[in-house]
């Protein structure tokens, strides 16, 4: 009885652990993070562009690079112009995202607080994903290069 009993403990242990370690990032756990179809790296679409940038999302973080200042932009038309660049800054999605594309908002805390939402939306168009982020009347395209 002792041993059947052992054995069904190390078989909840197993069972257990197999579900850990099968878990996208934990979001079990529901702490607020990025949903998984929006992580990885993003970069401008608009090669021409003058102030292309590129977004690294991943679990709770986001880090933006490249949007600063550039000749012949205005800083109004910059997006991301009111981040702090180069680090990994908290944040987190809300909305409805799946592979075939979805709505919602991101979250980025900075400088100590939570900023305004950001409006994004993600879509496919074959095998290359977009987000089409919101900055008041100004749209940033980005395409997914990479996890």
């Amino acid at each position: 009885m002792k041993r059947l009993s052992k054995l069904f403990s190390l078989g909840l242990i197993i069972a257990f652990s197999l579900v850990l370690t099968t878990c996208d990032d934990w979001e079990f756990l529901n702490s607020p993070s990025f949903n998984s179809n929006i992580r990885g790296t993003w970069v401008s679409n608009q090669y021409e562009y003058k102030d292309a940038g590129k977004l690294e999302i991943k679990f709770d973080t986001i880090r933006i690079t490249g949007y600063g200042p550039k000749d012949g932009v205005t800083n109004a038309e910059r997006p991301f112009r009111n981040y702090t660049q180069n680090v990994p800054l908290e944040g987190y999605s809300e909305g409805e995202f799946n592979r075939q594309g979805g709505d919602g908002f991101i979250f980025i805390y900075d400088r100590g607080s939570l900023q305004s939402r950001i409006p994004v939306k993600l879509y496919s168009i074959g095998q290359t994903s977009f987000l089409l982020f919101t900055f008041g009347d100004r749209e940033e395209l980005l395409r997914k290069t990479g996890d």
